[in-house]
């Protein structure tokens, strides 16, 4: 699934600035990455990065 910045703004009732804000804020976090090669001038298509559970053997 792709999102748009303007489109996550839509979803969390807020202007698109505050959704790049967000979106920053993932990236920085390491939630969000951007997809490699996306300089075309189309929006900008990332890569979520969710937390996996451990395994029982994991510390």
């Amino acid at each position: 699934m792709s999102l748009s910045r303007a489109s996550a703004g839509r979803l969390l009732h807020c202007q698109r600035e505050k959704a790049a804000g967000l979106f920053a804020d993932l990236e920085r976090c390491g939630l969000l990455e951007q997809v490699p090669g996306q300089s075309n001038g189309k929006a900008r298509r990332y890569y979520l990065n969710l937390p996996r559970p451990k395994e029982p053997n994991e510390l």
